[in-house]
């Protein structure tokens, strides 16, 4: 009898032991997908912005902008937390939609949320550019300068204005800030050595295409072919070979 019944104990311990390492692991699956988690989150907390919000994340980061949009509407209806981040985040999920007047509106919003909102006010200025509305770019990017000054890519794009407008000395002053917050910002190096070259610069541009050469990774090959070309006849020119 003792025998039987520890043999029975023991398997009922086993059959415990699986049935709560299988909660746990059905538990650890729940937690470690991003969807379930914000999912579960919301329906236990339906009145809270914030897991509606992180439930669009997760929406957005599969590329499903549709129901990241809903949710992030639903984030600024509950009216709690950060609104101004529950209106950036729909503003983004309505850019990377291609729904670019929406996308506009949203990144507006939160601005007047938050006025040194800056990576608002930069993605704001780089959708005014691609519109083709260079000062209202230029005027949102100098703000997003302002408020956070030592940020590359602000400074890369707010050189790109000044490129696009032949104000050829303030873009070189925006890509040298950018490179000296981080000297590895190829974009920046290429741009620099644009901007000389339209300048007549002809030394100081050969130099920074080389600079960009150099630095370039694999996915800027085509720059780097062009690059190479200019920097070539640029060259050829200096020495006065035709």
């Amino acid at each position: 009898m003792n025998s039987k019944y520890g043999i029975y104990s023991i398997a009922g311990s086993v059959i415990i032991l699986f049935i709560l390492s299988l909660a746990a692991f059905m538990r650890n699956l729940v937690w470690h997908d991003e969807l379930s988690l914000w999912k579960r989150t919301v329906i236990s907390s339906p009145n809270k912005s914030r897991p509606f919000n992180s439930l669009g994340v997760a929406y957005a980061n599969k590329k499903l902008y549709d129901e990241a949009i809903r949710h992030f509407k639903m984030a600024i209806r509950n009216g709690s937390g950060l609104q101004e981040v529950h209106h950036y985040n729909l503003a983004l999920a309505y850019q990377d939609k291609g729904v670019i007047e929406e996308a506009v509106f949203e990144f507006t919003e939160a601005i007047k949320l938050k006025p040194d909102y800056a990576d608002a006010r930069y993605r704001l200025g780089i959708l005014y550019k691609d519109m083709g509305m260079t000062e209202k770019a230029e005027a949102e990017l100098k703000k997003a300068v302002e408020y956070v000054p030592d940020r590359d890519t602000f400074r890369n794009s707010l050189g790109n204005i000044y490129l696009l407008q032949k104000r050829y000395s303030l873009a070189l002053e925006e890509y040298k800030m950018a490179l000296r917050t981080n000297p590895s910002n190829v974009e920046s190096l290429y741009n620099l050595a644009i901007t000389y070259d339209a300048m007549g610069m002809r030394e100081d541009a050969v130099k920074s295409y080389i600079d960009f050469i150099m630095a370039a990774p694999s996915e800027y090959q085509s720059a780097v072919e062009n690059a190479n070309k200019r920097q070539q006849e640029l060259s050829k020119k200096l020495l006065n070979i035709e």
